[in-house]
C-alpha cells in the first residue's frame, strides 16, 4: 500500500480504485502525461526487489509485463471500478467486497478513512453528492457481487 501511495504521488496519477490480491493487483488511475510505463516499472520493480530480498529469491517475480486498457466512457469507468473491487469476491476469498481490506471499496463506500492517494470523492460523485454518493456506490458494487443487504 505504501509503495502504491508513493508511486501515485511521484507519478502524479489520480487513483480511482485499486485491489491488491495475493498474486496480482489492479489499479485504475488517470495519468498526468505518458508516464504509465515508468510508474509501473517503479511499482513492480521496487516490489519485486523488496520481495526477493525478504524471501531470498532472485530473478523475475512477475510472469509478464503489466497490461492496460484505456477507459473511454463513464459506463466503462463504472464497470471497471466495480470489476476491480469485486475481484476478491470472484476469487472466492470473501463474500462481500467490504470484507477485503486491501482494496479501495471500503474507503470509497465511506466505511473507513480514505488513504491520501485515493480519489474516492471522484468516484462517489459519479453516484451523487455527499453520503448518498457513497451509499449508491456501495449498492452498485454489491449488486454485481449478488449481495442484497436489508435496510
Amino acid at each position: 500500500m505504501g509503495l502504491l501511495a508513493q508511486t501515485v504521488h511521484r507519478c502524479r496519477w489520480t487513483c480511482l480504485a485499486y485491489c491488491l490480491m495475493t498474486n496480482h493487483f489492479h489499479v485504475l488511475a488517470t495519468l498526468s502525461g505518458a508516464n504509465l510505463s515508468n510508474g509501473m516499472h517503479r511499482l513492480n520493480g521496487t516490489y519485486a526487489r523488496r520481495f526477493n530480498e525478504r524471501y531470498g529469491h532472485t530473478g523475475h517475480l512477475f510472469e509478464a509485463r503489466f497490461s492496460s486498457t484505456v477507459i473511454e466512457s463513464n459506463e466503462h469507468l463504472l464497470e471497471s471500478v466495480r470489476y476491480i473491487v469485486n475481484n476478491p469476491v470472484r476469487a472466492g476469498v470473501c463474500f462481500d467486497p467490504g470484507d477485503w481490506p486491501w482494496s479501495s471499496f471500503r474507503a470509497t463506500a465511506g466505511f473507513e478513512r480514505c488513504p491520501p492517494f485515493l480519489a474516492a470523492g471522484r468516484v462517489r460523485r459519479l453516484f451523487g453528492r455527499g453520503s448518498r454518493g457513497a451509499e449508491l456506490y456501495a449498492e452498485f458494487v454489491r449488486e454485481r457481487a449478488g449481495i442484497v443487504l436489508a435496510r
